[in-house]
């Protein structure tokens, strides 16, 4: 297998490889995802439904050894490097409570807008997970945007952010058009599937003015509805159903995209719009902070019906966690602080981190459907980390968030927020040049892609010994580009896949007992080991 020598390089040589596949299997993976985890959802696995024990954060035996951020040529622990942050974020926090409910309205607006935009200029669903991918890729992949700095942009609403329109979003949006069809099970669904199909691109190519040169595929689709009625009793394949309905599909698209093109330009320039307008006024209201922030009061309920948890109030909103990861985030912030919370004073400052973080998740991950944005936030389960301590003595996750960390030690997407819970902000803000890392990054394909490119700078620059392992899903048809590159990538020890079958992963909304804890991938995963000289030799 050929091994190159920079991600570019791989990049220009593979970029339209798999472009022509991957629609109609991005469709169809999202559709597998929901109609399977909402069974799962509904039962015991194995044991680990929400009532099943959560564990505390583990600390690392060893210090983990980062480049100074304000000398590039020294090195300092990650201790030295988090404990100067912890106070200023946390008077930022406790000043600006109101401006976090102000950010979560516009946040939803913003959300309602674009189910609103899709519905109505092209007839279909908002893609699920769409916009949350959105803002997720955009907060990493341009934190700034096109500002000075962190104080000229907001922490969660994207300011303008090349390119433009934000091609994930477009794409997303074009691969669900004229219709997004359910995963089928049989032959006879995917009979079902013609007739939808076939009837959303008739009343989709209605949406053009110009009629003309339509005569043939509007006589296809009618032909291949007719098709399907006449045939879903007959003697054929799930497969052979399948392949009739891939071919309607390409047949369609050169009709379909001209058309969609534009108003999804539109919608997402619409969107970009809107998101700048939001986050520069959240920009200019904060120096509003509150000189008394609102007292938030915790009250503890146990109860033999339900798992133990923790409400936390402000005012008439409240949100509850489950017991133990109340105590877990108490820890962290015990961690990030250095010091045990002795004091009432120390009491309120925990209520008011606790409540902002909660807020702000509940903002990102608070979606229209049930258990939206979940899969964002997916971990690793405990048993996996300790394996990895004990054989690899990986003590740091790359991508996880205080409520799903398993080491008091990660990064995570907030710096303003996470940090006052021991996170180490952004990975792509974070340097280390030795230690054993866990990467599980949101499965998004822009975001792996500079992690790649990350991942391989830490790698060349180090001379200590450093090792990242790295799980991710074993996207095949087709293969992901992010993906199949580290199979060639030169820092590459190992590899190795595991059926979809054999493995779970906890689930994003563990904290809130409102979701079954494990769940079974549809998916296989595959994980990579990735180290330089020094890490392979030790």
């Amino acid at each position: 297998m050929e091994r190159y020598q920079s991600y570019d390089s791989y990049r220009r040589d593979n970029r339209d490889d798999r472009r022509d596949d991957r629609r109609d299997y991005r469709r169809d993976r999202d559709d597998r995802d929901n109609s399977y985890n909402d069974q799962k959802r509904r039962k015991y696995n194995n044991g680990s439904h929400t009532n099943a024990p959560y564990r505390a954060p583990v600390d690392p035996v060893t210090e983990i050894i980062v480049v100074d951020p304000n000398d590039a040529t020294k090195t300092v622990s990650l201790r030295e490097r988090s404990q100067h942050i912890y106070q200023s974020m946390l008077k930022l926090t406790k000043g600006n409570m109101a401006l976090e409910e102000d950010r979560g309205r516009a946040f939803d607006r913003l959300r309602r807008t674009f189910r609103d935009l899709c519905q109505r200029k092209l007839g279909i669903e908002d893609p699920k997970e769409c916009f949350n991918r959105f803002i997720m890729e955009r907060h990493i992949l341009y934190p700034y945007g096109q500002a000075a700095g962190a104080d000229a942009c907001d922490p969660l609403i994207p300011s303008s952010t090349p390119p433009l329109p934000p091609p994930s979003l477009f794409r997303e949006i074009m691969e669900d058009v004229p219709c997004k069809l359910p995963w089928p099970r049989n032959a006879s669904q995917v009979f079902q599937n013609i007739v939808t199909f076939a009837d959303s691109a008739r009343k989709f190519l209605s949406r053009s003015a110009d009629q003309s040169g339509f005569e043939a595929i509007l006589a296809g689709l009618e032909e291949a509805k007719q098709w399907s009625l006449k045939n879903r009793n007959a003697n054929l394949t799930q497969e052979e159903a399948q392949a009739y309905l891939d071919t309607l599909k390409k047949e369609c698209e050169p009709y379909t995209t001209p058309i969609a093109t534009p108003i999804i330009t539109e919608i997402c320039d619409q969107i970009v719009t809107e998101a700048d307008s939001a986050a520069q006024q959240l920009v200019s209201s904060r120096t509003k902070t509150i000189d008394s922030p609102p007292h938030v009061r915790v009250h503890v309920r146990q109860s033999s019906s339900e798992p133990s948890s923790v409400s936390v109030e402000k005012g008439s909103d409240y949100f509850r966690l489950h017991i133990t990861i109340h105590d877990k985030l108490r820890h962290l912030f015990e961690v990030a602080r250095g010091a045990k919370l002795t004091t009432p004073q120390d009491e309120e400052d925990f209520n008011a981190a606790l409540w902002a973080l909660h807020y702000r998740y509940r903002t990102l991950l608070g979606g229209l459907r049930k258990f939206e944005g979940s899969g964002l936030q997916a971990a690793v389960p405990p048993s996996t980390f300790d394996v990895l301590t004990k054989v690899f003595s990986v003590s740091m996750e790359c991508f996880a968030s205080p409520f799903n960390c398993n080491f008091s030690n990660f990064c995570s997407v907030f710096d303003d927020i996470d940090i006052m819970f021991n996170s180490s902000g952004s990975f792509f803000k974070f340097h280390p040049v030795e230690g054993s890392f866990e990467v599980n990054p949101p499965f998004c394909e822009e975001l792996m892609e500079k992690m790649n490119v990350h991942l391989e700078t830490l790698l060349a620059n180090s001379d200590k010994p450093l090792s990242f392992i790295i799980f991710l899903p074993h996207w095949m048809t087709p293969p992901s580009v992010p993906i199949e590159y580290l199979k060639t990538s030169k820092f590459l020890r190992a590899s190795f896949i595991v059926d979809a079958n054999e493995h779970k992963y906890c689930s994003g909304f563990q904290q809130t007992g409102e979701a079954t804890r494990a769940f079974t991938p549809v998916h296989s995963s595959i994980v990579f080991f990735l180290q330089n000289d020094a890490g392979f030799s030790k």
